[in-house]
């Protein structure tokens, strides 16, 4: 990466992306909440919404981390759902934290259930074993959108904003361009 300004920039798209790749995922299992619930789907497509919304507050080698004011909030929904996804994925989705994982899920068992495994031993000795996946609320569900809309708008403006900086210190003819090898 040539500049810091660059670096930036392509932190910014990436992250977009990445947000709205979890807000596409959440839209679909939001639409399909009843069947997913059928079987181990619901938890993959869950794992799939917290890694990505939570990518761009890593490390990211080569990108770095998205700036302190992407995970501040004026709205008291959207900071909770921000923190217990980036929680979430350090907890349940990325790891099996057992002694803290029930206290990040809302379901229709305690937290205690959430973490066991049910084992059936059956008479000709055959054995079954389940675990039972987390789950949320449908309320959860839409607060975690209106969080991936209001980041996805506010990376759009920086976005925005970043690309314009580097256009005005590099102007261009119209085309596409390739970023880090002929633009800027």
């Amino acid at each position: 990466m040539k500049s810091k300004k660059m670096k930036a920039f392509k932190r910014l798209v990436w992250a977009k992306a990445d947000i709205a790749a979890a807000r596409d995922l959440t839209e679909i299992l939001l639409t399909n909440l009843k069947i997913l619930h059928e079987n181990l789907a619901y938890r993959a497509i869950e794992t799939g919404i917290v890694v990505s919304y939570a990518r761009p507050f890593g490390e990211n080698d080569n990108l770095g981390t998205l700036p302190n004011e992407f995970r501040q909030f004026d709205d008291a929904g959207a900071q909770i759902a921000h923190d217990g996804i980036l929680r979430a994925r350090d907890i349940q989705e990325a790891h099996n934290n057992l002694r803290e994982r029930g206290s990040l899920i809302q379901a229709p068992f305690t937290a205690e259930e959430a973490i066991n495994v049910e084992v059936e031993i059956k008479e000709d000795g055959r054995t079954f074993w389940e675990v039972r996946p987390p789950s949320l609320a449908v309320g959860q569900i839409e607060r975690m959108l209106k969080l991936f809309r209001i980041q996805e708008d506010r990376l759009e403006k920086e976005i925005q904003s970043s690309f314009a900086l580097l256009l005005r210190e590099h102007p261009k003819m119209p085309g596409i361009y390739k970023l880090g090898v002929d633009f800027p």
